[in-house]
Parts: structure tokens; C-alpha cells; sequence
């Protein structure tokens, strides 16, 4: 186990700190009072937040604002990029802990910094793409967690069932049936309230899912077959889509 602490000195509006983790890695619980931005290029970067753990596949990042007490947790992460802003310059950016999508273009602009490995920025043309690079933070689109939850009266039994059987192959349609509504009124209520349609968030609980059932050591065939898949290659191409890697590489990567 290698502990990584955080940058204790921040002379910059902006910098960055990169790792190349070899063993599973933690930092633990800390704050700081400066605004975070944490990403990893393959596989799940895992932060614990008060009492939540936010997690977030390498097309997404979790946004720290300053003075939020965290810790996190890496598994053999290849790329690990942690941007430093400090708080003058996030008054755009979300006041509470979430989620933020990487565009193709956010992610080229911290390749293009891990590839400088640089910390500070130093030179005109560095200032200019990490202003580049903090309106795309700003602009992203954001969410409280990767698989969010809500108390809905028609929602919440059919979230809780599907928690408790992310295998269940019920269409909206039949889902709408048993709680005596419409499959309409469902996918409204769907991307009013969870932010995304019905089949998004299925498809992030079978991504979540199947990572804890790697966990648990069980076969790719086993996990397909345990989340409802008529065959691996469908489940495959599921974890792929998040995790940026397929199940094997995600196994013999994470040391799991």
C-alpha cells in the first residue's frame, strides 16, 4: 500500500500534481484551500466526501471545492491528474462536491500537461491553455454522483428494486406498468429528476455492479451472466464504454 499526501505548498492560480501509481494507493482524510479537480485517464478514481463515496469512470472527474475534508483511493491507476486552482478562480465552478464530465477536449488538454509534466505554469502558452482548460471545468456538466438516487413516489421502488436485482430485463414500459403508471410519465421523470433516461442509469448500475462483483473475484462469464447478459461480449462492451478498458485489462491492471 504507498500513500500519496497531498501538495502542502501552492504558489500558483493553477498547478498540477500527475502519478503513475504501481500498488494500490490512498491519501488520506485532508483538506485543503484550494478547489480540486481529480481524473484518471482508465478505470474508476474512488474519493471519499463526508459521508458519500463519489466515483468517477475516466470519462468523468470529481470536483473538490476548497476546505471540503476528503480522502481517495487509487487502484494501479496509469494516469492519475490532480488540478489545483485556487478559490478566486472558481467562483463558475459547482459550490458542492460532484461530478464533472470530461469532453474529448478537456482530456487532450491534460494529456498535453501530463505530456509537459509540468506543476506550475510557467510560460505564456501554458497560461493560455489552462485558461482554456478552466472554462472547460466551468462549462462542464455536472451531477451529485455518478448514479444518482431520488425519493420520487413512482422512481423509488423501481431504483430499489433494480439495486437489489441489476439483472432485471424489465423494459420502462413494464417497469411504468407496475406502478400503475405510464412509460411517459417515467422517462420525464427520469431525466427531470436523475438527470438521464432510464437506460443511462441502468447501464451505470450494471457498471457499478459489475465492479463490485470483480471484487468479489467472479469470472467475466459470471458477472454476464449474473447482470442479465445473453453473452460476454455484450457485457464486454458495456464495462468497456465506462471504464475505458475491458474487464481482463481492468482485472490484471487493478491487481484485483
Amino acid at each position: 500500500m504507498a500513500f500519496y499526501p497531498p501538495i502542502v505548498h501552492m504558489t500558483k492560480p493553477l498547478c498540477f500534481q500527475f502519478e503513475d501509481f504501481e500498488l494500490v494507493s490512498e491519501c488520506p482524510q485532508h483538506s485543503h484551500t484550494w478547489g480540486q479537480f481529480n481524473t484518471i485517464d482508465q478505470g474508476v478514481a474512488e474519493i471519499e466526501i463526508e459521508d458519500r463515496l463519489l466515483i468517477a469512470p475516466s470519462s468523468y472527474g470529481i470536483w473538490i471545492p476548497a476546505e471540503v475534508v476528503h480522502s481517495s483511493h487509487y487502484k494501479k491507476a496509469q494516469q492519475y491528474c490532480s488540478i489545483y486552482i485556487q478559490p478566486e478562480l472558481t467562483a463558475a465552478m459547482p459550490s458542492v462536491p460532484c461530478i464533472l464530465a470530461v469532453e474529448p477536449l478537456t482530456r487532450s488538454i491534460i494529456n498535453q500537461f501530463v505530456l509537459w509534466n509540468k506543476n506550475h505554469l510557467d510560460s505564456p502558452r501554458e497560461i493560455r491553455l489552462a485558461n482554456v482548460l478552466l472554462d472547460q471545468l466551468s462549462c462542464a456538466s455536472s451531477m451529485s454522483e455518478y448514479l444518482p438516487t431520488c425519493d420520487d413516489k413512482l422512481l423509488l421502488p423501481i431504483l430499489q428494486a433494480l439495486k437489489s436485482n441489476p439483472g432485471d430485463k424489465r423494459t420502462l414500459k413494464q417497469w411504468a406498468d407496475s406502478v400503475f403508471t405510464t412509460e411517459r410519465t417515467l422517462s420525464r421523470r427520469c431525466r427531470k429528476l436523475l438527470g438521464m433516461s432510464f437506460n443511462e442509469w441502468k447501464q451505470r448500475l450494471l457498471f457499478v455492479s459489475a465492479l463490485q462483483l470483480l471484487k468479489n473475484s467472479l469470472t467475466v462469464q459470471e458477472i454476464a451472466f449474473e447482470l442479465g447478459y445473453s453473452s460476454s461480449s455484450a457485457f464486454i462492451a458495456m464495462f468497456r464504454k465506462h471504464a475505458g478498458t475491458s474487464p481482463e485489462q481492468y482485472i490484471r491492471r487493478w491487481g484485483m
